[in-house]
């Protein structure tokens, strides 16, 4: 029983932290693409 248990909280915290790390993925790609956006306005500007 203690097994399935240990298995469960594993499964658990691996989606979880996958999860947050795929969040944090996101949001940084988000940032670069918005960088990108700001320099390409830049340059159409000049």
């Amino acid at each position: 029983m203690g097994f399935l248990w240990f298995f469960l909280g594993m499964m658990t915290g691996g989606c979880l932290g996958v999860m947050i790390m795929c969040l944090f993925q996101i949001n940084r790609c988000n940032y670069y693409e918005q960088q990108i956006r700001k320099i390409e306005e830049q340059i159409k500007k000049k």
